[in-house]
């Protein structure tokens, strides 16, 4: 290596100036890095997920710096199928299959498809919402935030000691996120409809009798929904699944939980309501046809208790007179 310095002499009317110059060998270890920039671009992408639906994983470039990421379906929860961004559901609109009960999927529109939270984020342009493709240098917009409820079990009987054992909160259940009335009611007619995908555990009784359909749909909160959330429909804000605009106000999930009622009415299922420490709304209330003697509400256990008794006695009285 070299290095230089510099001196000088002078006198009257002159100046020299002198520059010394040392050498010396120097061991120099040099490490080179490979800096990787990666640009994000935000949009609706069609990802290949059918290892993932086959009960495997799929591997995708979306780690922090662009590396892959390995995707499986562990939570069990689904989006549902399509549907219509319809104000109006009396009578449900066509191309609504999500609220038909007795749907059995034959093509990708009527289809559930696994929900992915690390798939799915919201899409910002600084801190403005919007719909349109964003080119970010950084990962800066953001998953939303998810909850997958407790796995509900099919038809079927059930010992008190094994319900009680279900429905503690240290085994799961337990309340997350926000209150969608229409899916407790589309899931709960789906799983007592003769006609559906669960047909067979429930079209006529073992011994060939026909089935008296009962349907108790209680509630410990009232109808509370979100448009930044990623639930069944997406994250219904940047999806669009349920509004053409976005917005996920309550009355739309409102008349959605009324269509489902009606529909459950229609192929013979009785409807039952129970609201256990939360209003009784005119919503609940309509959902059973405006029935009084249909829907209750209970403060505590000790009520509720009351109440679902005081249903399966009347259940008991229908039976022994239809």
């Amino acid at each position: 290596m070299r290095q230089g310095t510099r001196d000088y002499t002078y006198g009257n009317n002159w100046c020299r100036t002198y520059r010394n110059i040392s050498e010396w060998e120097a061991d120099l270890e040099i490490t080179l890095v490979e800096e990787k920039r990666v640009n994000w671009t935000y949009q609706s992408y069609p990802y290949d997920i059918s290892n993932i639906i086959a009960g495997g994983s799929a591997t995708y470039p979306i780690g922090d710096t662009g590396s892959d990421l390995t995707v499986s379906w562990t939570n069990g929860c689904i989006e549902e199928a399509s549907t219509s961004t319809s104000a109006t559901w009396d009578p449900i609109p066509a191309d609504a299959y999500d609220l038909d009960i007795n749907l059995k999927p034959t093509t990708n529109a009527l289809k559930w498809k696994p929900m992915l939270p690390p798939l799915v984020y919201r899409r910002y342009n600084g801190y403005s919402a919007t719909t349109s493709p964003v080119v970010s240098g950084n990962n800066s917009n953001w998953h939303p935030s998810f909850d997958c409820p407790k796995a509900a079990f099919r038809l079927t009987e059930i010992e008190r000691d094994d319900l009680e054992s279900y429905l503690l909160a240290s085994n799961g259940f337990i309340a997350r996120s926000n209150t969608y009335h229409d899916l407790g009611m589309i899931w709960g007619a789906r799983f007592i409809s003769p006609l559906g995908i669960f047909q067979d555990d429930n079209e006529a009784a073992p011994n060939g009798d026909a089935i008296a359909r009962h349907l108790i749909f209680m509630t410990d909160g009232e109808l509370m929904v979100s448009d930044g959330i990623y639930g069944t429909y997406g994250i219904e804000w940047w999806d669009r699944r349920v509004s053409p605009d976005g917005s996920s106000s309550q009355s739309r999930h409102a008349a959605r939980f009324l269509a489902a009622c009606r529909q459950a009415r229609a192929i013979g299922i009785t409807v039952w309501v129970v609201a256990f420490g939360t209003e009784m709304t005119q919503n609940l209330k309509d959902c059973v046809d405006n029935n009084d003697q249909r829907y209750f509400s209970a403060d505590d256990g000790p009520e509720l208790k009351a109440k679902f008794q005081e249903i399966a006695q009347r259940i008991a009285a229908l039976r022994l007179t239809s």
